[in-house]
């Protein structure tokens, strides 16, 4: 059995599907395109080297490499949830920062207009 990662464009996603169907091949398409930071699949992307790049190697290591066993998986796939939550947090804020950029400063109590 092999395990393939592939990323497609959405146009092409029919006609992969049907090429690894005529080919016998199961296949498995995971949709991106929810959401606030839908394009350029970043949600996808930041949860696979959250995870796949940064958890399940440190839980590898944790495990095997220290004294720490199995709880050594827990806090490796801790640390990749971790990572995972700070590069959605930060894509998130670096998507945002264009719109807020444009809107006039204001005193979060009185309302009026800041300076600057």
């Amino acid at each position: 059995m092999k395990l393939i990662i592939a990323i497609i464009h959405d146009e092409d996603n029919d006609r992969v599907s049907e090429i690894l169907n005529a080919e016998d091949i199961r296949a498995t398409f995971i949709a991106s395109t929810g959401g606030f930071l839908r394009s350029g699949r970043s949600t996808l992307l930041i949860g696979l080297l959250g995870y796949l790049g940064l958890g399940a190697p440190l839980a590898w290591y944790l495990a095997f490499s220290t004294p720490w066993g199995a709880s050594g998986v827990w806090w490796g796939m801790a640390a990749g949830l971790a990572g995972t939550a700070l590069g959605l947090v930060l894509a998130f804020e670096r998507r945002l920062r264009p719109a807020l950029s444009h809107r006039q400063k204001t005193d979060f109590y009185s309302g009026k207009a800041l300076k600057g």
